[in-house]
């Protein structure tokens, strides 16, 4: 009888690998893996790709949505999901924290996956030392706002995409009216990656990025930060609301009360601002450029956005990597990235798939934001890194008291410069390993790798 016992318990297991294999998907070592996100709105749409992936892999997938305020304190108390997002901004912290897995070991092995095929300068805030740590999720550009019913009461025509940042400057001015409260734009000291930064980088300035030998270095006291700024201080002292107001009430809520004319607003911002009372009024268009070389049209490199996004990334304590890199595949490749497009959650970060994004909102021409993304000359955000504050000193200190006496503007760029070198120096961060790479740099200014 033990012959026919044997036989039964062969036949069992025939028959449950036999099950197995219908389902098509691989063997984990895990029965479950959870997601941390940040996002309600978007929890929906990631469910549905997760439960494809979970229902031919047998894996239970959970995703939990997190208030972004306290998600880095929660990471860092040891109690991680399997896979996270991870924005752009915090990526570098996170790599050095040791949060996250390096993908690479999974990558070297998968030809599905192709890093080339995301925008390269969004990628690279999620590498170091040669390595992937999170392979990217969305992107965000920017445009510019205006209201309609302002312009044409003054009898100007809309912004275009032959607007120069002294366009802007010339036109908000004729917008500006003091004594009754109306102005032609209003951007905040806060309004950095999504505002003034973009400004910067369209004149050839930056703020911090590297040298020949990596080491982080200063830009608030180049030439062509210079110029733009002093073009920002002008801006703010003869078309903006004060800074008290615009710091109180902020830029949005000041555009969608009437009281200002035009904003500057990221991809990500747009789908909330076209929710405000009157938003039928406002329509967007292409950044200005700054005709650094005098042609009189935008040339390569004038006009820049500057590109942020979130990754989705492997915690290093995840048990099971190799079940946790087959689901962040399904949710970051083509299939997920199209996914989020096509339901207006956010711009994809792969290139040539921008195309769906917005266009299932009929009342509204996104086009603005599809074309810098497959056009512009898009370079990474700069980043504050952990022990430094050079950016918290600029919002707090010294672009806070430009805001509010735009004639110290060039005072302030010095004593930025000043501490900016000092924090950097004091911070030590470590040298980059082979491979690395530190962006927007004086000897980097990205235009190389502008898409289109």
């Amino acid at each position: 009888m033990k012959w026919k016992n044997w036989l039964a318990g062969l036949l069992a297991l025939t028959m449950l690998l036999g099950l197995t294999g219908c389902g098509g998907g691989e063997q984990f070592n895990t029965e479950k893996l959870t997601v941390w996100i940040w996002d309600e709105a978007q929890k929906e749409t990631w469910e549905t790709l997760a439960q494809t992936w979970s229902e031919k892999n047998y894996v239970e997938v959970e995703f939990v949505v997190k208030n972004q305020e306290t998600y880095w304190s929660e990471l860092a108390k040891g109690a991680p999901p399997d896979i996270l997002w991870v924005d752009s901004g915090h990526a570098q912290d996170c790599i050095a924290a040791g949060h996250l897995r390096s993908l690479d070991e999974y990558l070297d092995k998968d030809r599905t996956i192709q890093l080339k095929n995301y925008h390269s300068e969004l990628l690279g805030a999620f590498q170091s030392g040669g390595k992937t740590y999170a392979l990217p999720k969305d992107s965000s550009v920017t445009a510019l706002w205006y209201n309609k019913s302002i312009f044409d009461s003054m009898g100007l025509s809309y912004p275009d995409e032959t607007w120069t940042w002294e366009t802007l400057y010339t036109n908000a001015c004729k917008l500006t009216n003091r004594h009754n409260g109306s102005f032609g734009l209003a951007i905040g000291e806060g309004d950095t990656v999504n505002g003034w930064y973009n400004l910067v980088y369209s004149y050839g300035g930056f703020l911090v990025g590297a040298d020949e030998a990596g080491s982080r270095v200063s830009g608030w006291g180049e030439e062509t930060t210079g110029r733009a700024m002093e073009l920002l201080g002008r801006l703010i002292r003869d078309c903006m609301p004060s800074q008290p107001t615009m710091a109180q009430v902020g830029a949005e809520q000041l555009f969608a009360g009437g009281h200002v004319a035009m904003v500057l607003r990221s991809s990500k911002e747009a789908l909330e601002l076209i929710q405000e009372p009157g938003a039928s009024n406002w329509a967007c268009t292409l950044l200005p450029y700054c005709d650094r070389d005098g042609s009189g049209d935008c040339g390569e490199g004038e006009r820049v956005s500057l590109l942020q996004g979130t990754g989705w990334a492997i915690s290093a304590k995840s048990t099971d990597g190799a079940a946790a890199y087959s689901l962040l595949t399904a949710l970051c490749g083509e299939e997920g990235q199209k996914a989020q497009s096509a339901a207006n959650l956010a711009q994809p970060a792969m290139t040539g798939l921008g195309e769906d994004w917005g266009v299932s909102l009929p009342d509204w021409d996104f086009s603005p934001y599809r074309t810098t993304l497959a056009e512009g000359t898009l370079m990474a955000a700069p980043v504050q890194l952990a022990g430094e504050s050079w950016e918290d000193y600029a919002i707090s200190d010294t672009m806070y008291t430009a805001w509010n006496n735009p004639d110290r503007m060039e005072d302030m760029l010095s004593e930025q410069q000043t501490f900016t070198v000092s924090d950097l120096a004091a911070a030590q961060p470590a040298e980059p390993e082979e491979g690395q790479t530190e962006q927007n740099g004086p000897e980097d200014s990205g235009e190389e790798d502008a898409q289109g």
